[in-house]
């Protein structure tokens, strides 16, 4: 898997990513608030072989944030996990442009394609 591929949607029913654990991150996704977010990741991957990543109700977010997520991606593979995102706010998509990470990496909330592949 190329390492700035993020993999979005629903896990397919009865799959094992179907028991995932979702951990929501809200609020200001920033540098100040990193170091609670690398450990909340680490917490989750010690009882879960998959974590849904929705941070979707992010009010403000930084490149620091994009960075903790594509990390969590590369360690998660390193330990035979993964990591899936949900679709994101319009503070993560921007934080994810202006850091020059692809734009389509990760869906936002407003992704009606996204939206139609949970139904």
């Amino acid at each position: 898997m190329d390492q700035n591929n993020f993999p979005t949607g629903s896990p397919a029913p009865g799959s094992a990513e179907a028991l995932a654990a979702t951990l929501s991150f809200d609020g200001e996704l920033v540098v100040a608030n990193a170091e609670k977010i690398r450990g909340q990741l680490i917490a989750a991957f010690e009882h879960n072989q998959t974590i849904l990543v929705d941070c979707s109700q992010a009010t403000a977010a930084d490149v620091s944030f994009v960075q903790i997520m594509i990390a969590a991606q590369r360690t998660a593979a390193s330990w035979g996990k993964s990591v899936r995102f949900l679709p994101v706010s319009k503070a993560v998509e921007t934080a994810i442009e202006a850091g020059g990470f692809i734009r389509d990496a990760i869906p936002h909330g407003n992704d009606k394609a996204v939206a139609q592949q949970r139904v």
